[in-house]
Formats: structure tokens, sequence, C-alpha cells
């Protein structure tokens, strides 16, 4: 690009974004990796990387002044006052908004193949049904906001003494541990399944369990639960795991997730199903994915009884680590979002 481009964003009707809640993490981690070759503003306010939280007031408001590009997650009103080029997530489907972006914005290389290409779509049926009408189909540009590693995440773990603590809640032993929504859409079924077949098996959890679970909650009350952890502190307890695990979900599969990320950037190794997403994360010859439940079992195994394998885990995983750093990402997203300004005639 011949100069940074001026980049304004907003989601939802949030004016700030800080770290209380799942959805303004994710927001702001894009943020971060935008602003390492644009000039970001969130609802007006230049984006700072170091900042705890983006924006100023309660609610997004339209723009003074004029930019070179407008991306807004969740907020259809107000999307549709901005002027272009603007673009949008490309879920959910709106068709009037999908009409009016000019480029729609995804997070994983599988994501935007699946648009670009219907053929591919049958294995991915359940996804497609829950966000897509049965005919969709769009000639707009798709753009990746890749994911990538948060330094200041690794940060934290680096500079607090919290992990000894976290490893005495943990029980001292190598437990494995799920972090997060605890919902029947995001739970890791075929480990806590295999879990139950194997003894030395401890999984741990973090998170608010939501009504819908009541069968699963003998399953976890039979192991450690940690209840509600503060963003803040959660790098100290992932660095504080042996080994983390990740969800099942047909979202899972497509729109990727940041706990996988976080984990490897950490040092700490994964254990989860097989799908594309990791596959781009991990590689897909990472020792830690499976691809169904006795599968999972024969990895739970051997991460608890082969030192071999599970070196040779745990070199996979920095080596993984490497291969997703924020500064990839924003080059790799930079060139995204260069091919859409040529496609659309921008700037």
């Amino acid at each position: 690009m011949t100069r940074r481009p001026r980049i304004w964003c907003g989601f939802a009707n949030k004016g700030t974004l800080d770290a209380a809640r799942g959805d303004s993490i994710g927001e702001m981690r894009i943020l971060k990796m935008l602003s390492c070759f644009a000039d970001v503003y969130y609802n007006g306010v230049a984006v700072d990387r170091d900042c705890l939280c983006f924006g100023a007031g309660e609610q997004l408001t339209l723009p003074r002044d004029e930019f070179d590009l407008y991306y807004v997650r969740a907020n259809n009103a107000l999307f549709a006052q901005l002027p272009h080029p603007k673009i949008c997530m490309a879920y959910p489907y709106d068709e009037e908004i999908f009409a009016m972006a000019d480029g729609l914005v995804v997070t994983t290389d599988i994501w935007k193949h699946l648009l670009l290409t219907p053929a591919r779509r049958p294995p991915f049926a359940e996804f497609f049904a829950k966000w897509y009408p049965d005919t969709f189909h769009t000639a707009k540009p798709i753009v990746q906001f890749k994911q990538a590693i948060d330094p200041s995440f690794a940060a934290i773990a680096a500079s607090d003494q919290q992990r000894s603590a976290w490893r005495f809640k943990l029980t001292n032993t190598d437990v494995f541990g799920f972090y997060g929504r605890l919902d029947k859409s995001s739970l890791p079924y075929s480990i806590m399944q295999a879990a139950q077949s194997d003894s030395r098996v401890l999984l741990a959890f973090a998170g608010r369990i939501r009504s819908d679970l009541k069968a699963e909650q003998d399953i976890i009350a039979r192991h450690v639960y940690l209840g509600q952890v503060p963003y803040q502190q959660m790098p100290q307890l992932i660095a504080a795991t042996a080994c983390t695990l990740a969800g099942e979900s047909c979202d899972d599969d497509v729109l990727g997730s940041n706990k996988v990320l976080d984990s490897i950037g950490l040092g700490v190794p994964v254990i989860c199903k097989r799908n594309p997403v990791r596959d781009e994360y991990l590689g897909a010859d990472y020792l830690g994915l499976f691809d169904d439940t006795a599968h999972a079992a024969a990895l739970l195994g051997a991460f608890l009884g082969d030192r071999k394998w599970r070196e040779t885990l745990l070199a996979q995983t920095r080596a993984a680590a490497t291969r997703n750093a924020l500064a990839d990402a924003a080059a790799y997203t930079a060139a995204e979002i260069e091919s859409l300004f040529k496609a659309i005639g921008a700037r």
C-alpha cells in the first residue's frame, strides 16, 4: 500500500469495547491486527493496541471525518448510513446489508472458499443451514481478516506469578482444560466421552454453565470446575494447564476460535477434533488432532503415558505458534484489503 489506509470500525451499538465479554474480545483482536498496517478508529477514536479498551461513549455514532474503508459488524442501521467503501462480517446473512456491502469479511481460509465455491459446502451443511439461505451465492469480494496470536495475552502470563496458584487449583496434576462458553453447542463431547474410559484423565472446566446443560453437569462435577474466570486471568490459567481442549460445533468447523491460538501462543498444546480451521492453525500433521472418540482416547493416553510423543507435540505447538504470529496475519490481511480496493476501484 502506498500509505496506511484509514479504517473506521464499529461493533453492535457499543461506543466502547473492553474485555468484559467474549464477543468484544474477539473484535478487539481484529482491530489490534488491523492497526498493524492501518490507522484504525473505533467509534472515531484512534485504536491503541496497548490500551485495555477502544472507543468512547456508550453508543456508536456516525463518523464525522472521511475514511478509506468502513467496517461494521452487527449494526445494520448504522451500516446502511455509512458511505462507501464499506464491508461487513459475512454472517449472519442479511439480504439488504449484503447487497449494499462492497465486500464481506471472513476470519478463516475455509470460510472464504466455502462462500466462493458452493460445490464444497455439503460437508458443512449444518453450518450453512444455520447462517445462510439454501440458495446463497455471492459475487462480492471476500476479505479474510486473518486470526492471530495476541502478544499481549502471552505477556500477561509471562509477567504474572499467579500461575502457581492456578496450578494448585488444578490439583497440581496434568489436566486437560476447556475454558469458555459451557453449553450444548460448545462442549468437547468426544473428549468427555473418552475420559470416562480412562481413570487417569482429569478435565477442568471454566465458564458459566448454561441452563441447557443437565446430563453434562454430572460429568463436569466429576472433574474440576473453576467457575467463571475473568479474561485478565485466563493467560495464567491456560499457562498452568498441561493441555487445552476446543469445541466441536459446526461454527468451530468454519469460523475458527481464538482459544486454540491463545493456547499455542503460551506454548500449551491442544487436543481437539480435526477440522479445516485447525489444519490451518496447527498443520495437518499436528499430533493433537483426532477424528473420532476412539482416536481422542488414544491421544489422551499418549499425552499422559508417552513422554516422547508428548515432547513431539510440544515441539509442534511451538512451531505452530510461529506460523500464527500477529505480524504475519497483518501482512496477509493488508494484501486482502489491497485486493479489495483494486476490485472495487477504491483508493
